[in-house]
């Protein structure tokens, strides 16, 4: 699954309904990991992790995802440079080792 995410110009994500209006699986941070440009349906918290257009790509609906798809197949310049950014932010910010030594920390103050 990894390789084919990797190899994938753009890599599309929705939440479903049990989110709500939260953002929350693993395909957020599998897809920019690997270096796919990640379109994602937009959720609230989304801005916490990743900067909107320019680290990721959201839609709000089936029609307005198949309208960035166009953008994004069609202006290469645009895409690589989302997916890189998205990668940096990945890899420098939501891996496990740095978010398993923010919540150490986290429960070392706390306890």
């Amino acid at each position: 699954m990894l390789s084919l995410i990797k190899n994938s110009l753009i890599t599309l994500n929705r939440h479903g309904s049990i989110s709500g209006p939260y953002a929350n699986n693993m395909r957020l941070f599998e897809s920019t990991g690997m270096g796919s440009t990640l379109l994602t349906e937009y959720r609230v918290n989304l801005p916490h992790y990743f900067q909107i257009d320019k680290e990721i790509v959201t839609y709000n609906d089936p029609l307005h995802a198949c309208k960035k798809i166009s953008l994004l197949l069609n202006n290469s310049e645009l895409r690589d440079s989302i997916r890189l950014k998205g990668q940096l932010k990945t890899l420098n910010t939501h891996t496990y080792e740095i978010l398993t030594n923010k919540l150490s920390g986290m429960f070392n103050k706390t306890f």
